[in-house]
């Protein structure tokens, strides 16, 4: 188990289930946000205004933690990649744990 969590963590393993739940029950008191890779991009996407990130960061920041399953699914998607590490450098409360199956 994790007993601490960066900023930014990488739990890659074939049950992530495990330490998903693990990690909601350490923060139930908290605002948790866990999504697929996938509807994170969708969620930056619709809360985007004219290429400007700042509601989707004020959204995210809304949150003490934001769990995102299956990143693999981003592997050589680049301006994507850009534009997380921008949410995730200025979301500077909130800690997000990334899953994956496989290494990435």
């Amino acid at each position: 188990m994790l007993d601490t969590i960066d900023q930014q963590t990488v739990i890659i393993n074939q049950d992530t289930r495990y330490y998903i739940g693990e990690l909601k029950a350490n923060y139930k008191s908290d605002k948790v946000l866990h999504l697929s890779s996938f509807d994170f991009v969708q969620l930056i996407i619709n809360n985007m205004d004219r290429n400007n990130l700042i509601k989707a960061i004020q959204l995210l920041s809304e949150y003490d933690l934001v769990i995102v399953d299956y990143i693999e699914e981003l592997i050589g998607r680049k301006k994507t990649q850009q534009v997380i590490n921008t949410i995730i450098s200025h979301c500077i409360s909130t800690r997000f744990v990334f899953t994956a199956s496989n290494e990435v």
